[in-house]
This record gives structure tokens, sequence and C-alpha cells, in this order.
């Protein structure tokens, strides 16, 4: 028994001898390993000392660029100042009656109104064109800022007449809408009635308007189921619309199958309503109203 022990105290203090022996062995590559992993540490840190000293005179470079690009813009900004020519901006020119003309032939100005309650509804104001495309008819009572040529050039724009004129009824679509062919209409009348009567034709328009517009109409009013004609005032602008009706149906009337153009036969017309001639149709209907209007009185 006692040989055993022996035997096995012997192997043990081997076994601790062994691991004692195997730990060494195992520290000792370490130390190894980690000598060598220093070396090349060492190799690395040589290139890297060496990247600065190359960079160096980079950095040094683009401090110099730098001052470069600041001074640059600081020359410019006075140059531009100086090549800005401050200039007052130019005023333009208000549009008056001298300076404009209808048709680039007749001025607005010394034209007189005899009839004081149309001087507010007969515009006479300069415009760029008689065209203002409709914008008057979005508010009420705003047809007396439209320029009355351009009211005369919209009212020929018709081609029927609800009534008899010159003992038939005039039915066609070949006027409506047809506001270029209007406005030749009017600038040849304008041309005719300078021509044979030597006088400004818009103040030959202002003069057929207040001759044709009447001034006492009819209304019905009903008593008790009974309907009676009254005679009332007409308004103003009523005037004007009613005068303005009548001379374009006057003109419709005297062109429709006849050789005469519509321009002759407004030229016509307007100067025979501005002498008050009895053949003149817009001086026969407003004469026609007022008798009405006197029997109902």
């Amino acid at each position: 028994m006692a040989e055993k022990k022996k035997t096995k105290k012997a192997e043990e203090t081997e076994k601790k001898t062994k691991k004692t022996t195997a730990k060494k062995e195992k520290k000792t590559p370490k130390k190894e390993e980690t000598k060598k992993e220093e070396k090349p540490a060492e190799k690395k840190e040589t290139p890297k000392e060496e990247k600065p000293e190359k960079d160096a005179p980079k950095k040094e470079e683009k401090k110099e660029d730098k001052p470069e690009e600041k001074e640059a813009p600081k020359k410019e900004k006075p140059v531009e100042k100086k090549e800005m020519p401050k200039e007052k901006p130019k005023k333009t020119k208000e549009i008056t009656t001298e300076d404009y003309k209808i048709f680039n032939k007749w001025t607005l100005t010394g034209i007189t109104m005899n009839d004081l309650g149309l001087k507010n509804y007969i515009n006479l104001e300069p415009t760029l064109a008689l065209h203002t495309h409709g914008r008057h008819s979005a508010k009420q009572f705003s047809k007396k800022d439209v320029s009355i040529i351009e009211r005369l050039i919209n009212s020929i724009m018709r081609s029927s007449s609800r009534k008899k004129i010159g003992g038939h009824i005039i039915r066609g679509r070949s006027g409506c809408g047809k506001k270029n062919q209007a406005h030749k209409a009017v600038r040849e009348a304008f041309e005719i009635i300078n021509q044979r009567t030597q006088e400004n034709p818009i103040q030959i328009l202002v003069n057929a308007i207040e001759n044709a517009a009447p001034r006492e109409e009819t209304t019905r009013v009903k008593y008790g189921g009974m309907t009676r004609h009254i005679a009332v005032d007409i308004s103003p602008q009523r005037r004007v619309d009613f005068a303005l009706r009548n001379i374009a149906i006057a003109a419709l009337g005297k062109s429709f199958k006849n050789k005469k153009n519509r321009g002759e036969a407004l030229a016509e017309e307007l100067m025979s309503a501005a002498n008050e001639e009895a053949g003149s149709l817009a001086i026969a209907k407003k004469n026609e109203a007022e008798r009405i209007a006197r029997g109902a009185r």
C-alpha cells in the first residue's frame, strides 16, 4: 500500500511539473508574438511621419490660395457700382383729348353739348382701343363709362329687326358678333360725313343723339284688372339707348336689299338726325313716342 501511495504522489508531481512547463511554453510564444506585432507597428509609424511632411506644403498652398479668392470679389464690387449709371425713371405721358384721335383722324376737343341732361351719359374720354370686351356688363348702369363711339359700333352689330322697317321684317344673323365689320362701317360713315359737311363727325354724332332722344314715353299700369298707359319721364341713360338703337335700325333698313352699304346708310341717317329732318327714322320714332305720351297725360 505504501508503494502505491508513493507512486500516486510521484505521478501527481510529474503532472504538476508538466503543467508548469506547458504554461511557461505558452507564455514564451506570446511574448514573441507581441514582439513581432510591435515590430511592424514601428515600421508603420515611419510612413505616417513622412506623410505629414509631404502634405505640409499642400496646406501652405491652400492657405496661400484662400486670401487670393477673398481679394478678387473685393476688387469687383466697386467696379460694378461704377458701371451702373443712375438714371431717373422716365415719366410716361398721359393720354389727353388733344393727343388722342378717333381712327387717327378726328379729335375729341371742341365738341359742344346743348342738352345738359345727357352730358354725363355721352362719354367722350380718350381710349386706346374701341373695344372693352364687355367689362361694363358686370355692373349696373356702367354703360355711361363706355365711349359713345364704341356704343355706336356695338349697336350696329345687328342683322334683324323685331318690327317692320320700310314695310318688311329683316331676318338673319349675318351681322351679329362681327365687330370688325361694324368698326369698318362706322369709320366709312365718319369719312363720308367729313367729306360732305367739312365738320368733325363726332360733333354730328352727338347732335344726332341729342335730337333723337325722346323726353317722354308711356308705361302700363293696372287698376283693378284694367291696364292704362301713363306718361312718364325717361331717364338720361335710357334716352341715349333709345337714340342709338333707332339710328342703328335705320341704317340697317336703308342698306337692306339696296345698293347702299351700311356705312353710307349710317352716314345719311346721322346727318339727317343731326339736322332734325323728317326723313330720319330715329326722329320719326322719337316724335311718335312723345305724341303717344302727350295723349296719355
